[in-house]
């Protein structure tokens, strides 16, 4: 069974991993070592009947950061040492039930890891990693319901805008999924008549929300976190802010929300054969154990792990988002644009994050009529409110998922991973590895690798990795009439492998609607 807990909580149990703590396992009767590869490099966080706690819970010390002169080798790499020093990372991968069955929800095993690597700047090598990644189990008290982001920091208050928005952003949802929960729950009570019927402000009898109530819970979520981060009187966000990609599941079903440009992928496995050629290829091979067929028929066929963008990064690149700055009186510019070293236009090609990598290195930015700033590649985020007024925001795009047994890797991670790899690229290396902090620590490599062949600089880098294991198989009844409407918008992102799969549902909801 998943994560338990026995009474109405007053406070969130929820576990929160950083790269600016330290966990210390706390020792508890019911946790168990185990792995869906049969390695022993895995804490499962299991409960031996309802009602019992988490036992996987972990104590946060935070540790004061010290920066030292990094040790490079004569070409101006970081050594082997030094790269190591930089790293935060997982000491074990964590296995997790997602979802509440007993809720009518569905569930799904997940098995996470993190890393992040802090970058190196030849003109700035005591700079701070200004990612953060931040994982919260049994989010607002729902057992099963979990969060992961992870949030890339910018600007001289960067690394402290992405520490508020890693605590703050859980909090805030918690907070409005339970508002609404509740809502919904005394609405059906006083429907029902039973207002006074004993134990009915129980957590356990609220409902789970519908995709339309929690997709608006995490749009109040993120707006009123960058309400807060504006209010905090010790972090200057003028011309600072931080990005998030974050990763929701509430009763089994998978909810990504995000601003600026750090990423959302998903690993999804493509049927190479059609059902017809399946069941043809069963009768002629009658002669096959019992066994054989089974074993053939409860998995999905083995094609190529394609990567399918759950995120589009809300930079200039997009002609939308170009178009929602212009209207709101911003100036689009490269930096030789700006400064008069290449000639003005508007014409940005049919670039593609994720399917292309941009190795030229001068983007076009978001600019304040006549000023020098903000000069933002992306074009909304948290925090930088002196680009409020030319449509720097922080309401986020959302895409919903029901995920399925051929969804079998989610990847999340900062740009600082994708600045030189493609998506796919990234899917394949996961996939290659026995288990996600084995992935993790192969797509930092990969990462690093390709930042010094293109750069005298590296940004940092940081990953979250999760192997799915959903029982449910994909049917065509899950792609919905918006997803159809979403691939012709964007043909090029969303292509003919999730159309020829079909084994998500993605409704991407109008930010209109969710006001």
């Amino acid at each position: 069974m998943g994560c338990q807990q026995s009474t109405p909580m007053t406070v969130d149990p929820t576990f929160v991993a950083s790269n600016t703590t330290r966990k210390i396992p706390i020792e508890m009767p019911t946790q168990k070592q185990m792995s869906r590869s049969g390695r022993s490099n895995t804490t499962t966080a299991t409960s031996t009947s309802p009602g019992s706690v988490n036992p996987e819970v972990s104590l946060e010390v935070d540790e004061e950061v010290t920066y030292e002169i990094p040790k490079v080798d004569h070409n101006g790499n970081l050594l082997t040492e030094e790269i190591v020093r930089r790293t935060s990372t997982s000491l074990q991968t964590t296995s997790v039930v997602i979802g509440n069955a007993e809720k009518g929800g569905k569930t799904l095993q997940v098995e996470y890891a993190y890393r992040s690597q802090r970058g190196y700047n030849p003109e700035d090598p005591l700079k701070a990693n200004q990612d953060k990644y931040g994982i919260t189990l049994n989010l607002a008290g729902e057992t099963g319901d979990a969060l992961f982001g992870v949030y890339d920091g910018h600007g001289e208050e960067g690394h402290h805008c992405a520490s508020f928005c890693k605590k703050k952003l859980p909090q805030q949802l918690a907070k409005c999924v339970r508002q609404r929960r509740v809502s919904r729950y005394t609405a059906m009570l006083q429907k029902e008549g039973e207002k006074g019927k004993k134990g009915a402000w129980n957590p356990k009898f609220w409902p789970l929300l519908s995709k339309e109530d929690f997709e608006t819970c995490c749009v109040r979520a993120f707006l009123e976190t960058n309400n807060a981060l504006r209010e905090e009187k010790a972090i200057n966000e003028k011309l600072s802010g931080t990005t998030a990609a974050v990763v929701s599941f509430h009763g089994g079903r998978m909810t990504v929300c995000h601003v600026g440009d750090s990423r959302v992928i998903l690993g999804n496995r493509a049927s190479t054969v059609s059902a017809e050629t399946s069941l043809g290829e069963e009768k002629v091979e009658e002669e096959k154990v019992e066994e054989d067929i089974l074993e053939k028929s409860d998995r999905p066929s083995q094609g190529r792990l394609v990567a399918i963008p759950l995120t589009r990064d809300q930079t200039c690149y997009r002609r939308d988002e170009r178009e929602r700055i212009l209207k709101m009186g911003g100036e689009i510019k490269s930096i030789d644009q700006l400064h008069g070293a290449a000639p003005l236009h508007d014409d940005w090609g049919d670039f593609v994050h994720g399917e292309i990598v941009d190795i030229h290195g001068d983007p076009p930015r978001v600019w304040i009529p006549g000023k020098q700033y903000p000069g933002c590649a992306f074009t909304r985020s948290f925090g930088d409110s002196m680009g409020e007024d030319i449509g720097i925001n922080a309401y986020p795009e959302i895409v919903t998922c029901d995920v399925t047994k051929r969804d079998e890797i989610l990847v999340i991670a900062s740009d600082g991973v994708f600045e030189f790899l493609t998506n796919q690229e990234v899917i394949d290396i996961c996939e290659c590895t026995d288990n996600p902090l084995e992935a993790c620590e192969a797509v930092t490599k990969a990462a690093y690798k390709r930042w010094i062949q293109h750069d005298s600089r590296c940004d940092d880098i940081t990953v979250i990795v999760c192997f799915l294991d959903s029982m449910y198989e994909p049917t065509p009844d899950l792609i919905g009439t918006s997803t159809a409407a979403l691939f012709e918008e964007l043909p090029n992102v969303y292509g003919s492998p999730l159309l020829q799969n079909k084994s998500l549902v993605l409704n991407l909801t109008p930010a209109a609607q969710l006001q």
